[in-house]
């Protein structure tokens, strides 16, 4: 059952994220950040979300999939304090991938969050969007006047 998975990921360490079809990672990326468990992502070719905008070597694992057989070597060799830093880090980025951006006060008036999935996707979209309009690569972004 789904409550009982999400119940073993919040008392986990350590969430195994082995990469998805498409971008080498999955939404068991998304589920572990969600738990507070450190994501263990082994892939080779993980194109990660927001990585722009994210050092993930702070706050997740990294493990090439022909180290895969060496997994329990490699997270024990992290040791406490790293591992703490990780917890620490993971507890701050964490909201930057919930996609549920608003809240409500006392009052019930919207609350957004500073960071969210949201802001992040708009982040990395303005950064694209300076990186289009200094490029040969504009059509997009370039509008014509018609009068």
């Amino acid at each position: 059952d789904l409550d009982c998975v999400r119940g073993e990921m919040r008392r986990s360490v350590f969430c195994l994220c082995p990469g998805g079809d498409f971008e080498g990672w999955s939404l068991r990326l998304y589920n572990a950040i969600a738990a507070g468990c450190i994501p263990v992502i082994l892939s080779n070719k993980a194109e990660l979300p927001f990585a722009q905008l994210l050092d993930y070597s702070r706050f997740s694992v990294k493990v090439a999939e022909e180290e895969a057989g060496r997994l329990p070597e490699i997270l024990k060799g992290l040791g406490r304090t790293k591992i703490q830093n990780k917890q620490k880090e993971l507890r701050l980025v964490a909201p930057r991938f919930s996609w549920d951006y608003a809240s409500r006060d006392a009052s019930g008036e919207a609350v957004y969050a500073e960071a969210s999935a949201l802001n992040s996707l708009l982040e990395i979209l303005h950064v694209k969007l300076r990186f289009m309009r200094n490029s040969p690569y504009n059509f997009w972004i370039k509008v014509k006047q018609t009068r």
